[in-house]
């Protein structure tokens, strides 16, 4: 700031040459003279600087004593007043550019979402766009209380919003909501039913009746746990039935690939085409005369001019890049192809028992004239027992 200001007062840049130099130095400051950069070139010269109002107070020292002062350099001040005589047009447009920044800033052109990951973007942005917030808003208007209530009234699983107003940038902060634990109503009726076939190896009953035994078999749908007790009376009483039950079950999956695919190969010339967007209009500005094939991989960057974190303009540059390949069918490399497909068959074969283990599986790799197959064949044990009201 302080350097801002000496430019827009007018500095100068002196050479004093005498026997004694420093007593223009000690001049100035008992003539309250401000000075700096003080530096000495040789044993009889120093330069340093003041101010552009305080150059014809020192002048009148020049040949006194033997002493020269001789003019360096002189900036800002009047200098500057001369520049813009001289560029009067220039400084017009810049001074229309200012004024266009500072309107610009009162409208939205960046919107910025952060804390989502169950919520997705775009169903924040129409929550959004219903309030009237979106690019080109006049932000002045916009009640931050009202669109953070209206959004949280429309989108259930966000628990807490924050909308935050930055020039021509809003920024929406967003945390979800977490759900709630399932809460086990006790008094309720409920029985335990299996919810897959297989040989019961263990029953373990919290609250209720086993009505089958170590190793029964049973089909899905059998009831496992009655919910209904005996008493000390005699009487039946409803309860809500709680416990576990293992069994062996067994599972077969299948997985296919065909035996030839599409790659790409060569790439060839890579083309771009280049658009200025304005609002939410774009205009062509540079572009290959060349036709965009469909065999092409199109890459779109969007930027927009300002500064990051404080506003955006309205104004931007899209790059289309395309590069142009080449397809050919090849033969798929068998072993990583059946390595790929175990994998993917272990993999749902775990979600499919998240309550359990597998204790013996078997791979079974066939093949035809375009297709191969994997098939996995599993033993496991696990929790079959699952609440029904």
């Amino acid at each position: 700031m302080e350097k801002l200001y000496n430019l827009a007062k007018g500095t100068v840049r002196l050479m004093i040459t005498a026997s004694e130099p420093e007593r223009i130095l000690n001049y100035c400051s008992q003539n309250g003279i401000d000075f700096w950069d003080a530096s000495p070139k040789s044993d009889y010269c120093v330069c340093f600087s003041v101010s552009a109002s305080d150059y014809p107070r020192i002048i009148e020292q020049n040949g006194k004593n033997g002493c020269e002062i001789r003019l360096i350099s002189s900036k800002g001040g009047k200098n500057i007043a001369k520049a813009v005589k001289r560029r009067y047009a220039l400084c017009i447009g810049f001074g229309l550019c200012v004024i266009l920044l500072a309107i610009s800033s009162l409208f939205i052109w960046q919107i910025d979402i952060i804390g989502n990951s169950a919520v997705s973007d775009g169903e924040i942005y129409r929550a959004l766009e219903q309030q009237g917030v979106h690019s080109g808003t006049f932000w002045p208007k916009i009640n931050t209380d009202e669109v953070k209530n209206a959004v949280l009234s429309s989108i259930k699983d966000i628990a807490w919003l924050s909308v935050n107003v930055s020039n021509s940038r809003v920024e929406i902060i967003v945390h979800e909501r977490i759900k709630k634990p399932e809460i086990i109503n006790s008094n309720q009726y409920a029985e335990i039913n299996a919810k897959r076939s297989g040989i019961i190896t263990n029953i373990s009953v919290l609250e209720g009746t086993a009505v089958k035994a170590v190793g029964d078999t049973v089909l899905k749908g059998d009831m496992l746990i009655s919910g209904v007790m005996d008493s000390q009376t005699g009487d039946k009483r409803l309860v809500h039935a709680m416990g576990t039950v293992e069994a062996r079950t067994w599972y077969e999956m299948s997985a296919q690939c065909p035996l030839y695919e599409t790659v790409k190969t060569e790439k060839k010339s890579t083309k771009t085409k280049y658009s200025l967007v304005i609002g939410k209009k774009r205009l062509k500005i540079l572009s290959d005369s060349r036709n965009i094939s469909a065999g092409c991989d199109k890459i779109n960057k969007l930027r927009y001019l300002g500064v990051n974190g404080a506003f955006t303009l309205p104004v931007g540059i899209l790059k289309l890049q395309c590069t142009e390949y080449e397809t050919e069918i090849k033969a798929v490399d068998e072993a990583e192809a059946v390595a790929r497909m175990k994998r993917t068959l272990l993999s749902q074969l775990e979600q499919s028992i998240s309550d359990g283990t597998v204790s013996e599986k078997n791979f079974t790799v066939s093949k035809d004239e375009n297709c191969l197959s994997v098939t996995l064949r599993a033993e496991c044990v696990e929790n079959i027992g699952a609440e029904n009201d």
